[in-house]
Formats: structure tokens, sequence, C-alpha cells
């Protein structure tokens, strides 16, 4: 039995029922191309097409909307066919992913946003982003359901799944309906049909709207929703949706915690050594021939910072995620590939706690709000890497913008001090206006409590937040917490305000405005409660105009920012950095999505690497 000791799209929306029906089951390999098509007249949304055959490979295709060309609507979801594999790939190699903590457990279902990183090169979604033909790609491509359509209503889909097999301890055991169905249902109702519950299911929110599921033969699954969701590709593209072995697992939920179980991926669980190394082999059964072309995947535990940027920066790992002052100082050596600075997948987000006074008054969220010095945060915690923005990225100007958003303007015009163009000494003045309508002053300051979870980036920011809360009369009853401790208390509600970090699913709004926003969700750790917004979330998630959701989203965004139902600090920004000899390795539409950590296609060419003399 293989163990894990515990340690501490948008993809773009689908448009129209046409656009929902997709077949992607090429029985042989379609010609890959750079770019897709130029845009042609969106298909119309009253009636799902037939679908096409599986029988030939079609050329590569997608659908587009009617939305204008200005960049400000998204445009449906590109229905696209797997890319061909690279002529020029290499086999053989091990990629070595460098890091300085290791991962705590195997649920992917129960876990935050890292947790796909590490068990991902062991287990497929049912779709996946496309990262192999371009960075932040927003297509969706098929995995294990080879083909899917609608019906005429949009309230079933069906999925034709790929024949395939779990590898079990040297064996294999075939891949059917009831492990996808197991895998949906479990995660959406946060137990299994046996009644064993998940500790927590965080992503339930992206498929809430799934009414049923079932099983019409062993490769042949059917969702039903309650109205039409052109969010579910998108939602089970992501990482977390990975394909579990039900009897393996059914009944006994918690084995997911420290046992990696029977995989389904391009690679094979090896071993663990605690603080040190995860390794992952080639899987020589992979259902998807001819890849992974890697011989194994290396997850190496530096146990620091320092170790892990030396050692990235002078060859000895194929990838790390640096720090950022360190990302400065690689750009400038020139040996590693990188990108520039982007807007990537989340951020750094602050929340009173709604169920709680004096702290759930209105005034106290925007004191926050008005407190808070964003730049100031970003350049003295992350050194520059961050922005300000809306709930679903930053700025408009930043590579990496959400067209989700509003536009920096339309923030702006919200309050005098969502716009950060406003002198900080006149927003923080703001600040102890209201906190002094509340009764707080110098001779009476404010002393709210809450926790820094640790070792995390959070705390980078902690010392500029205090020194603007001080300011303004707010003096944090505060303690440093471990990641563990952090999360069962967010889950709890047991703060006055809170500072955490957050993956945006930017792939489609539902992903973002479920999770985090609609009342109900476990990880609203406020509890804001707003019955307009989620009756508001709730009708977007069933709008296929691609203008009419915009607007309704637009609108969404107005209030919750309105509200400070989350505040804002910084998004994420970021400069990916690869070893010259890695090829295909693309960042797809969030880091959560499992394709960038699947390591399918990528290739090592080990001429490169000897070259460099980093054999």
């Amino acid at each position: 039995m293989r163990k894990l000791m515990r340690y501490v799209i948008p993809t773009t929306m689908l448009v129209a029922l046409g656009v929902l029906v997709a077949a992607c089951a090429p029985a042989a390999d379609p010609t890959a191309t750079t770019a897709p098509p130029t845009a042609t007249t969106a298909p119309v949304a009253t009636k799902a097409p037939a679908k096409a055959a599986a029988t030939a490979a079609p050329a590569k295709t997608t659908t587009t909307s009617t939305a204008p060309s200005d960049g400000k609507y998204p445009a449906s979801v590109a229905v696209v066919d797997t890319p061909a594999p690279n002529p020029n790939a290499q086999s053989g190699g091990v990629f070595r992913w460098l890091d300085r903590v290791g991962a705590s457990d195997w649920s992917g279902w129960e876990g935050a946003a890292s947790e796909p990183r590490y068990s991902s090169p062991a287990y497929d979604t049912l779709f996946e982003f496309n990262a192999f033909e371009e960075w932040g790609s927003q297509e969706i491509l098929p995995k294990l359901a080879t083909d899917w359509w609608v019906n005429e209503d949009g309230t079933e889909w069906t999925l034709k799944l790929k024949e395939a097999n779990f590898d079990w301890d040297g064996t294999t055991k075939a891949f059917i309906c009831e492990d996808a169905k197991f895998m949906i249902d479990t995660i959406r109702l946060g137990n299994d049909d046996t009644g064993d519950e998940l500790r927590r299911s965080p992503r339930a929110g992206y498929v809430q709207r799934v009414s049923d599921t079932a099983c019409v033969d062993d490769r042949t699954l059917t969702i039903s929703t309650d109205g039409v969701l052109p969010s579910l590709p998108a939602s089970l593209a992501m990482g977390y949706f990975q394909i579990r072995d039900k009897d393996y697992f059914g009944g006994n939920l918690e084995k997911m915690l420290d046992d990696i179980g029977p995989e389904i991926g391009p690679y094979l669980y090896d071993r663990y050594q605690p603080d040190e190394i995860l390794r992952f082999v080639r899987n020589p059964n992979y259902h998807n021939q001819p890849y992974p072309y890697l011989d194994a995947v290396e997850f190496k535990i530096l146990g620091s910072s320092t170790a892990r940027d030396a050692a990235f920066r002078v060859g000895r790992g194929e990838h790390a995620v640096m720090g950022t002052g360190t990302s400065l100082q690689a750009k400038e050596d020139g040996f590693l590939e990188h990108t520039d600075l982007i807007n990537t997948h989340g951020g750094r987000y602050v929340q009173a706690n709604f169920t709680r006074e004096p702290w759930n008054d209105p005034r106290f969220s925007q004191a926050l709000r008005c407190a808070l010095d964003s730049q100031k945060a970003i350049d003295t915690g992350y050194d520059g890497f961050g922005f300000y923005g809306g709930i679903f990225s930053g700025l408009e100007a930043i590579s990496g913008h959400s067209k989700w958003q509003l536009s920096d303007q339309e923030i702006y015009d919200i309050s005098f001090c969502h716009d950060v163009r406003n002198p900080i000494e006149e927003r923080q003045q703001k600040a102890r206006d209201l906190l002094k309508e509340l009764g707080f002053d110098e001779n009476n300051p404010a002393e709210p409590y809450t926790y820094i979870w640790t070792p995390a980036s959070p705390s980078y920011f902690w010392p500029s937040m205090l020194d603007d809360l001080a300011k303004v009369n707010i003096l944090p009853d505060w303690e440093p917490m471990e990641t563990a401790r952090a999360y069962d208390k967010n889950y709890a509600g047991e703060f006055d305000f809170n500072f955490w970090s957050y993956s945006v699913a930017r792939a489609d709004a539902d992903t973002w405005l479920f999770e985090h926003y609609i009342s109900h969700s476990d990880r609203n750790y406020g509890k804001y409660t707003n019955l307009e917004t989620d009756a508001m979330i709730d009708l977007q998630s069933r709008t296929l105009d691609p203008n009419e959701r915009m607007k309704i989203i637009n609108d969404i965004e107005t209030i919750l920012l309105r509200d400070n139902a989350k505040i804002v600090l910084s998004h994420y920004g970021s400069m990916y950095f690869w070893a010259p000899w890695v090829h295909d390795w693309r960042y797809s539409i969030g880091t959560t999505g499992a394709t960038l950590y699947r390591m399918e296609r990528v290739w090592i060419d080990s001429a490169k690497r000897a070259e460099l003399g980093k054999d």
C-alpha cells in the first residue's frame, strides 16, 4: 500500500447550447495548429445540434460568440481536438520540481488550492485545459471524457468515457462510469453512496447545480442539472476533480489523506521521503500514448526558500516557484527561461467576520478598505510582484487580466477608498472617521482578533498591514498560526477579521462566485450573506447570452466590492522560470488546472542540458 505521511475557463464561456455540444473523440491524431480559425457567427441558443461523428479526426476548430471584438467580453468556449504530439519531443529524463515544503496529504477533493500540485501526476480528469500550445490557454480539451453533448433544453449532459485502466500495485483495473459518478457525487454532496463523508468539500459549489448523475453503461455518464450550466466543462477540467477508484476509496474517504491508491494518470507513485522527495515514475500502460515523455517527476523538498532558489538558479532543477527577490536576480542572470511579470491565479484578501459584532458593521469593513495601502504592501512584502484590482484579477493593463472583471474606472467609482489613485493619507483619514463613529479612536483603539498563517506569503504583507492599521487606530490582537490549524479556524469562523490567500479559478465566473461568495459556502469564511447576490449568482450561471451574463456578473462584482465582502489587498503577480532544456511546459488558465502539474507532454532536451554542463 502506498502511503503519504501527514505533515504539517476565463475558459471562455459557452454561449449557446450549440456550443455545449462538442464531439471530441477523433479516431486518428488530428493536425495541431497554433491558432484557431477566424471567428464565425455564434450558433443559435435554442437547439442543440446533432452530435458530431466520432469516427474521423476533424480539423481543429473553435466556436465563437457574438461578443464584441473589443475584448470586453469573453468568447465562447473553444472546442478543439487534442493537439498532436510535438514531432521534436524526446523521451527520457527526470523533471525536478524544487520546493521548500511538501505535500500535506493526497486529498485533492478536500484540499486547498495547492493540493493538486502533488497528486496530479497520478490522476487524470474528465476534461483538461490546453497547456500544450500557448501560455494561458483557455481552451478545454477532452481527457477521460472523449466526447460530450447536451440535450435540447440544456439540462442533461452525456459524456462518453475513454477506455483506460487504474494501476493497482502492478495490476490493472478498468476505469468505468461508476468511478466518474463517484467523483462528481462525492464532491457535490460531501459524502459517497455509503454515507461516508469528506471532512469538507470546498469545490462543492462548482457543481451544486448538478441534480443527478447516472451511468447508462460503463462508458456513458449522464449529468442532470437544474437548468443550463455552461460552466460545467470548465469546472470538471480543474485539478480538484480527479478521478479516483470507487472500489478502493468508496466507504473510506479518509484513506485519500495518506494513501495514493490506484493511479490513472501519466505517472505512478514511486516513493516519498518526508521533507526530502516525492517521486513519480512513468506509467508504461498510460492510456494516452506516446505520453508521458519523461522517465520520472520528482518534487524535491529543500526545506527553505534560500536552498530552493539557489539550487534552481545553478541548474539543479527544471522548475521552482522562486521568491520575488530571487526572481529579479534570476532574470538578470539570464540563465533560466522565463515569462514577464504576469497576473496569475488569485490574490490576498481581507474580510470581516459578518457574524461578529461590532466587526460586522459595514463601517468597519470600509475602514479596512480605506486603511490598507495595497501598493505599499505589494512593494515591501513582495518586491512589487502584485496588482490591485477587483475580485477576479488585477487591473486591465496587466497581462493575464480576467475579462470577467469590471473596468478599472468602474472599480474606482465604487467609493473614494476603492480608487487607489487617491492619496493614502486622505483614505486613511476616512478610515479614522468611520472608526470614530464606531467608538474607536487613539484613546480607545479597535482590537479585533486575527491570525496569520505561516510559513506562507501572507506573512510577508503583515508588517505593512500592521503599520497601516495602527495609523487608523486598529491594533489587532493577533497570533501566528500553522496552516492546518488556521484552515480549521477559518471554517469555524474563529476570527474578527481574516487575511488569507485564495486561488481564483478564472476559467468561469461560477467557480469563483459559488465557492467564495454564495452565502452558504463553507469557503465564505466571513459568512457574508446577501440574498440579492445569491440570486444574481444563480441567475448568471443560467444565462447563455454572453453580453447579458457579463452585465449580471459586473453588477455582482460591484455589490461585492461595495460591501467589502472581500477586500482586495493584492492579486498575484508571477514570473515563471524553467530550465533552458525544458520544452512544452506551460501555464494554463489557472494553476489549479491540473494540466500544468500533470507533466504529460513536457520533455527534456538532453543534448542541451549536456551542452550546458548540467547532466
